[in-house]
């Protein structure tokens, strides 16, 4: 008798589990192919959705309530862009705040974070500030400009970030007539100015 009762309970648990598999939406499938989960997804989504996933917006006006309501696919923090206090935890609990309100939507589509770290990750209390990338190419050293990348990626990451603008592969050719202007320390050198 208590066999059958577990053999009629592994029955009924196989079942509901095939039948859950099936509920399961094909975008939300990783065993999917990825261009059937993304003409899935796409298929699903409104116009404001689709709008909200191609909007980038600042981190100023970035809450729980804004990523929820208007499907925002990005948020950026640009220069002294911070929460309250730029500590470690701080960065983390609102940047997972931001997503959960993301994944709060219809689709629960995640958002992407990222911030302008062109130096390091020089928003965060005790972060290494390294030098712009005119100065790192003036040591003509790209294994120090590949660590440089690193640590400010391992920053990031410290602090629940998963891009940033910079450090980038901005190279400046021409000098001749060219002011030296505000974002032109941002690339790379290759000779005198």
């Amino acid at each position: 008798m208590a066999l059958r009762k577990v053999i009629a309970l592994c029955i009924t648990i196989a079942c509901l589990h095939d039948h859950v598999a099936l509920c399961t939406e094909i975008y939300e499938d990783s065993n999917q192919p990825v261009e059937l989960r993304v003409q899935d997804l796409l298929s699903r989504m409104t116009l404001d959705e689709k709008i909200g996933q191609m909007t980038q917006i600042e981190r100023y006006v970035a809450n729980f309530d804004v990523m929820k309501n208007f499907s925002i696919g990005s948020v950026l923090s640009s220069g002294g862009s911070t929460p309250n206090s730029s500590t470690t935890e701080a960065w983390q609990n609102m940047v997972d705040d931001l997503q959960a309100g993301a994944l709060a939507t219809r689709l629960g589509i995640p958002m992407l974070y990222g911030i302008d770290a062109i130096h390091g990750h020089n928003n965060v209390y005790g972060a290494t500030i390294f030098p712009h990338n005119i100065g790192l190419g003036c040591t003509r050293d790209p294994d120090l400009v590949r660590r440089v990348g690193a640590a400010t990626a391992l920053e990031l990451r410290a602090t629940g970030i998963p891009y940033t603008f910079a450090p980038c592969i901005a190279v400046r050719t021409k000098s001749k007539g060219a002011p030296l202007a505000y974002g032109m320390f941002r690339k790379f050198w290759q000779g005198p100015l």
